[in-house]
């Protein structure tokens, strides 16, 4: 996410974005309070959400966004995560669990549904396996890389323009989003 922030902020000559690089909420204190606070699919590997999620509120002075899948993530459906570890890769948390941990912590967050085009087409084989690579917890190389482009070559079908892509129709992803403050200490914490 990082790399595709910088491309970002380069390709339109930004000069108000300050990178800070870190664990989350480790960084914090690195990290001065602003008006808004987003988090797009992150939270899917975050083993204890609430001091996460209470960082975030912490710092935002108006509103926290989080962005997170309405259902498992349509690369699934190609079999990747399969085809490299040899076992079914187990369900990630969606922006329901997001919901849920919220409304136990006393926050009634708002959702908001847009669909939205995945990506379909590559120049090279290698763009598509460096855009999965992550996905799938792939290395720069070994075994599972070669795994992954044996996949990816047997999914990916030459298209008209000389290009490689996936047919995949547009996929949910859900905005949840509060007003900050609505975090506190004070309120109540998940019961097991």
């Amino acid at each position: 996410m990082l790399s595709y922030l910088r491309g970002d902020v380069a390709s339109q000559a930004l000069s108000n974005v300050e990178v800070v690089e870190g664990t989350w909420p480790e960084a914090g204190d690195r990290v001065p309070q602003v008006d808004v606070v987003i988090s797009a699919h992150v939270l899917y590997p975050i083993d204890d959400v609430v001091p996460f999620l209470r960082a975030l509120d912490v710092h935002a002075r108006r509103y926290c966004f989080l962005n997170l899948m309405v259902r498992q993530p349509w690369f699934d459906q190609l079999g990747l995560w399969e085809a490299v570890h040899s076992e079914p890769r187990l369900p990630q948390p969606t922006y329901i669990d997001a919901v849920n941990i919220l409304h136990q912590l006393g926050c009634y967050a708002n959702v908001e549904v847009a669909w939205v085009e995945p990506p379909r087409a590559f120049d090279r084989l290698d763009d598509a396996i460096e855009r999965f690579a992550e996905s799938v917890a792939v290395g720069s190389e070994g075994d599972q890389r070669q795994r992954l482009r044996d996949a990816l070559a047997a999914r990916l079908q030459p298209l008209d323009d000389g290009r490689l892509g996936v047919v995949r129709e547009p996929y949910p992803v859900a905005t949840v989003w509060w007003e900050a403050g609505a975090l506190a200490e004070s309120a109540r914490d998940i019961t097991p």
